[in-house]
């Protein structure tokens, strides 16, 4: 043991935590929300989902996923209200 108490133990993992809890859900979707022009909150439902679907594996390709079907909408008029949905 190296710390006296367990709260100085558990300082550097919770700060860890923290900073990855705010930058997976808030910044990132944020960031490649604007410069994909995706919404930020189907990104993060998407990445959510996949994530839950298919691990870490699904977390990586959730994005260029639902880039590649906002591209694929916007392409085809009778997808336009899906695309207008994903968009920003």
């Amino acid at each position: 043991m190296t710390y006296d108490s367990l709260g100085r133990a558990l300082l550097a993992p919770g700060l860890y935590l923290a900073i990855d809890v705010i930058a997976s859900n808030l910044v990132t979707p944020t960031v490649l929300g604007r410069r994909l022009e995706l919404n930020p909150v189907v990104i993060f439902l998407a990445v959510t989902f996949w994530t839950w679907l298919w691990g870490v594996a699904g977390g990586f390709l959730a994005v260029p996923m639902l880039a590649t079907l906002k591209i694929l909408c916007d392409a085809f008029e009778p997808l336009a209200p899906i695309a207008e949905l994903l968009s920003d």
